[in-house]
């Protein structure tokens, strides 16, 4: 996280003003915003006091002089939350500050589901449900009066469900459909059209013929009545007197069963089925036959204590054949006819008075019941238990105590066990539980006034009858004090409060008082606590559960809980400061209190003030805002941890409604045979796509190549085209927000021969950021090309590098993991889409520093630029290369947030959208590469109040050959424009084009290349403004210049000077050598090329050579002769001496 102070503030606190933390976490719905910019601007001064870039957790820390502020949220690129300022924030001490921006719900996405659902004769079936699930989420609708029914749902996938239980006069009786993989992407209509056919027919039993009045009938249909899904249907209907019934309605396409169940004695079952056309009638007769079944009848009675008959005795027999339930008359007697078979069977008797216990439970399998009578008496065997309740030491009786007690008993496989429970009177004795005897029985005692005790269990033999006696003896236990005392929020006590401690032995619920204390004796051991309230509030959550296991008690205790809460406040507002009710907030978290494991919630709504507030236990928490119903926002679902008290900040943002804008383009910027590259340029960052079809319409064949990163200058380049040969292509692009934007349908034709230049380093490498482990270099080319950085240690090999295969112009280039104060070389490269080059720059050296840079950029003048009615630009430079964001707002409206990340020293950015004659409040940030903000502003500007264009007007425009086949087009505007030549052979048909339309800038260059040697070109220059207004230059012809007439070609003056088209040649002079440009004199004696008497003497001159004879020798220097001295009065010799000539 990245924190950047003005002056103004550094100043503040250094002056010894109060100062604080402001920090917290910033969401945009549901997730933290990643890279968002938090700036503090002062309310006194309308200056920024301070900036803070998000981490990647969405937290963000300011510190501040305690003042009031307003706070300027500018969300990161492609965010669906738009810009936000909220107003007169006052710090006064450090505080955890939230701010989560409500994402507007993207319902317009959605697409409607409709249809019309027709059954019997095509009558429309209304008040049907459709159910419509996708995923976890599902959709309902139902059908109006003429069967039609509507529904919105996200573009998926879907299972289609209808049920329907009253078809009414179009469907059957009962119906239930499932239609699988139904794909929606689109507006769908999903018709049903069942094909439903009646059914009717005739009961009567056979052989006889005999019709069946009033006798029940059930039909089904079921299977694949669609070619995809399938349906089930389902009708009934009594038979009238003449034992006809229908006609109901089923699904028609399938197979239908329809039947009719038996009655025991008189006539069996029947069923019929058919195979059901898909529409008119169909007749199912039903032809049960005599039930000529033999029966057993089965009877017995039931005695308990004495014989005495038992009523109200339940018995159940469940077998293959049949289930019977009866019970005892006050006889004790049954009976019933039964299907012969073997059964389960199953007897309960539940407070059957004086003489059975007050519960028995019997069951024997495997009972055969045969034809005839068959009797099946039970005659329970019952014993009295008496005895009493003494307690240790001293056998004292125990009054009021509970006693239970419980046998078995087992005959003809018939098992039984019974129970029965009394209390002791005031002598400690009890009496008259009765116990099914002749088996072995258990007595307890489960519960006992003035305990804790044990024991007081006993076991014994039962007899048939008569009596049995019985003691049971308890043993005091120890007990001791559990006391505490329970506190929530900044210490208050908590009253009312529920505990539970269960143990081994028994539990405890006990609750505070109005002092928050609890007391309560218990057994020693080891105890579960739970603590559960629903209502609390006050100092702890409303909703609080806790719990802790192996709570030993061995002693007298205190067991305080302090429940760690925090509370929350905040409020909700709209864009526009006003406050916001009945918006649902729930939150709940986690924290631990005296070894305890807790968790809290807390569900409340803002007040007509917008302001809500709550406590929460402190841990990690997550929050759920829910919007009021039909506000059109989504619910918001965050995670936070809660350290202290909290405030958030809620804004419902206004829903961003605004389209973006082309500024620029799109236009062919690089053209080849089997390549193009097209750019454009939007007023704000959208994603791209390009969508393209070879013709001169898009007809729905069309590829679509897509860019799915943010930003605002876009060029793709299409690869593997037809040579010489027309396309059709449109341009879309979507914000975050996801309002679109399209170009018109443009076409442009590939060239019939391939490019061979590669492009042209036009600027750079130059690095734009520079950290001690990071270094960004950037540079420009003439043409879309891919990007390569080599580097290495300065001196050493370029052993690491760096590329990005996008074709771009402006490159930009982030190596990282470089160590501090070591000093690199980088050498940049780039090819373009067609393979030429790659063109090398020259090497770069930095040195990367031992300290980040913690300096924001300067900010210079702020202005406006183009304003018309409805769009401006505002433009500004820094001293180094920043980013750049713009946030404007008119009276009484939302904030807009428009957002560049390149890393520029000038920029432009389009407000569009605005209304006429209206003022806008324009503040501006730029953040350098490591992270470092500047802000200014407000700017005041007021847009036309009419519609009026003024074109940028292009002047000294030259077109200059650079070399036979490369040319520059160089002119000026006033405002900073784009940069865009349309060039070519014929005038009339400039078919070529080459610039920068994402630049904004007021010295135009741009470079030609591929031009034809020995041919005429033409070119004409365009530039547009942010505003979308474009000028243009006339169409002038590509012109020589002759340098050396001018004297600018640079020769040297020992050189000559020959003019070429688009350049010069200079040469050396004969006895001179060099590029042209220098010339050195040649030294023909030192290198031996003159042509010199080897006689002679060689002497140097600039230019040549000058050869001269030796002394005694005679001659032009390229020939020397010797000279006969003698010839001439004797060589000087004396008249009586012999003169003799020698060679020199």
């Amino acid at each position: 996280m990245l924190q950047a102070l003005t002056l103004a503030a550094l100043v503040a606190l250094s002056s010894g003003a109060l100062a604080s933390t402001l920090s917290g976490t910033a969401f945009c719905g549901n997730s933290p915003m990643v890279g968002a910019t938090i700036e503090a601007i002062t309310d006194a001064t309308q200056q920024s006091a301070g900036s803070s870039e998000t981490s990647a957790s969405g937290g963000y820390t300011l510190t501040l002089v305690n003042a009031a502020y307003d706070l300027v949220v500018t969300p990161p690129a492609g965010s669906p939350c738009a810009g936000q300022t909220i107003q007169n924030h006052v710090v006064s001490g450090d505080e955890t500050y939230d701010i989560i921006l409500f994402v507007v719900d993207p319902g317009d996405d959605d697409v409607t589901v409709s249809g019309t659902v027709t059954g019997l004769g095509g009558a429309a079936a209304a008040g049907l449900s459709l159910y419509i699930y996708g995923g976890s989420v599902g959709y309902h609708a139902s059908t109006d009066q003429d069967g039609h029914y509507s529904v919105k749902v996200p573009k998926e996938t879907y299972t289609f469900y209808l049920d329907s239980f009253d078809g009414g006069a179009a469907l059957p009786e009962s119906m239930s459909c499932s239609f699988g993989d139904v794909v929606v992407a689109a507006d769908t209509v999903f018709d049903l059209a069942f094909p439903v056919v009646t059914v009717g027919g005739t009961v009567a039993i056979e052989p006889a013929g005999t019709p069946l009045a009033n006798v029940h009938v059930s039909l089904s249909a079921s299977g694949q009545v669609f070619s995809a899904g399938s349906c089930s249907s389902g009708a009934s209907a009594n038979t009238g007197s003449d034992g006809t019934y229908g006609p109901v309605r089923l699904l028609g396409g399938v197979h239908a069963t329809a039947s009719v169940g038996a009655v025991q004695g008189e006539y069996t079952s029947a069923t019929a089925g058919a195979d059901l056309p898909t529409e008119g009638s169909v007749v199912i007769d039903l032809a049960p036959e005599v039930d000529e079944t033999l029966f057993a009848n089965v009877s017995g009675t039931i005695t308990g204590l004495d014989g005495h008959p038992i009523s109200g005795v339940s018995i159940y027999w469940y077998g293959a054949n049949g289930s019977y339930n009866i019970g005892t008359d006050a006889n004790g007697h049954y009976a019933f006819e039964a299907v012969p078979g073997t059964y389960q069977l199953y007897l309960d008797a539940l407070g059957s008075g004086a003489y059975l216990p007050e519960s028995v439970s019997c069951s024997s399998g495997g009972v055969i019941l045969a034809a005839g009578d068959v009797v099946r008496d039970v005659a329970f065997p019952v014993a009295e238990l008496t005895g009493a309740v003494l307690v240790a030491p001293d056998a004292t009786p125990l009054p009021s105590a509970r006693v239970s007690a419980s046998s078995g008993f087992t005959v003809d496989g018939l098992q039984c066990s019974g129970g029965d429970s009394a209390n002791t009177g005031t002598d400690g004795t009890f009496s008259g539980l009765l116990m099914l005897g002749g088996s072995s029985g258990s007595a307890n005692v489960s519960s006992a006034p003035g305990g804790p005790y044990e024991g007081g269990t006993a076991s014994f033999s039962v007899p048939v009858s008569g009596t049995v006696d019985v003691t049971l003896e308890l043993v005091p236990l120890t007990t001791y004090t559990v006391s505490g005392v329970v506190t929530g929020y900044d210490g208050a006590l908590v009253p009312g409060l529920s505990l539970y401690w269960y143990g081994p032995r028994g539990g405890h619920s006990v609750t505070t008082g109005s002092d928050g204390s609890y007391s309560f004796q218990t057994l020693p051991d080891s105890y579960t606590v739970y603590i559960d309230a629903f209502d609390g509030g006050g100092p702890i959550p409303d909703s609080l559960s806790c719990s802790i296991q192996s709570v030993a008690v061995s002693e007298d205790m205190t067991y305080d809980i302090a429940f760690p809460v925090v509370e929350i406040s905040g409020q909700v507002t709209n864009a526009s400061a006003i406050p916001i009710g009945g918006v649902r907030v729930s939150g709940n978290s986690g924290a631990s209190a005296n070894g305890m494991s807790c968790s809290g919630s807390v569900t409340v709504h803002s007040g007509d003030d917008g302001n809500y507030a709550l406590r929460l236990l402190k841990g990690n928490a997550s929050f759920s805002f829910t919007p009021p119903s039909g506000s059109g926002y989504l619910a918001a679902n965050i995670s936070t941890t809660l350290t202290g008290d909290l405030h958030q900040q809620l804004v419902l943002q206004l829903p961003d409604i605004v389209a973006p804008s082309i500024t620029s383009g799109p236009f062919v910027i690089h053209h080849s045979n089997t390549s193009v590259s097209i750019q454009w340029a939007t007023n704000e960052v959208t994603d791209a796509a390009l969508a393209y079809e070879a013709g001169d319409a898009l007809t729905g064949a069309e590829e679509t190549v897509d860019a799915p990163a943010f930003t605002s200058d876009h060029i793709i380049t299409l690869a593997d085209l037809a040579p010489a040969t027309q396309y059709a292509f449109q341009v879309t692009g979507h914000d975050g927000a996801g309002n679109a934007v399209s170009s018109v349908v443009l076409t442009f034709t590939t060239h019939a021969l391939p490019d061979a230049e590669p492009p042209t380093i036009t600027s750079g490498p130059v690095v734009t950021y520079l950290a001690p482990t990071q270094v960004i270099v950037a540079w420009t080319t003439d043409e879309p090309a891919d990007s390569h950085v080599a580097f290495g240690l300065a001196g050493g090999a370029l052993d690491g590098a760096k590329a990005d295969a996008a074709y771009v112009l402006a490159h930009a280039v982030l190596l990282t993991g470089l160590t501090p104060e070591q000093s690199y070389t980088l050498v940049v490269r780039s090819s373009d889409p067609d393979g030429n080059g790659p063109t090398v720059a020259p090497p770069l050296d930095v040195t990367t520093p031992g300290e980040a840079d913690l300096t924001p950029p300067v900010i210079g003048e702020l202005r406006t630029e183009c304003v018309t009615d409805t769009r401006m630009a505002v433009c500004w430079e820094t001293d180094e290369a920043a980013s750049s964001n713009a946030t404007y707002t008119a009276p009484g409206g939302a904030a807009t947030t428009l957002q560049n990340a390149a890393l520029v020293t000038s920029r432009c950015l389009t407000l569009s959208g605005l209304a006429a004659g209206t003022s806008y409040s324009i503040s501006v940030s730029s953040a350098d590469g490591g992270g470092n903000a500047a802000s200014a502003g407000p700017l005041v500007q007021t847009t036309a109040s009419s519609a009026e264009e003024v074109t940028p007007v292009l002047s000294a425009v030259t077109a200059v050959a650079t070399g036979p086949t490369s040319a520059v087009v160089t002119w000026h505007t006033e405002a900073g424009t784009s940069s865009l030549v349309y060039f070519g052979a014929d005038p009339a048909a400039l078919d070529r084009s080459a610039g920068d339309v994402s630049a904004t800038v007021t010295e135009h260059r741009v470079v030609l290349t591929g031009l034809t040697a020995g041919a005429v070109t033409y070119v004409r220059a365009t530039s547009t403004d942010p505003c979308q207004q474009r000028g243009e230059s006339e169409v002038i012809a590509v012109v020589d210049v002759d340098e050396c007439a001018e004297g600018t070609a640079g020769c040297a003056t020992d050189a000559s000077c020959e003019n070429t088209f688009g350049g010069f040649t200079c040469t050396c002079y004969a006895g001179f050598h060099g590029d042209g440009v220098t010339c050195d004199d040649d030294d023909e004696c030192a290198e031996g090329s003159h042509d010199c008497d080897a006689n002679a003497h060689c002497t140097n001159l600039t230019g040549g050579f000058m050869c001269m004879c030796k002394d005694g020798y005679a001659g032009d220097g390229t020939s020397c002769a010797d000279v006969d001295e003698c010839a001439t009065n004797n060589g000087g010799c004396d008249a009586n001496a012999t003169c003799t000539n020698s060679d020199g």
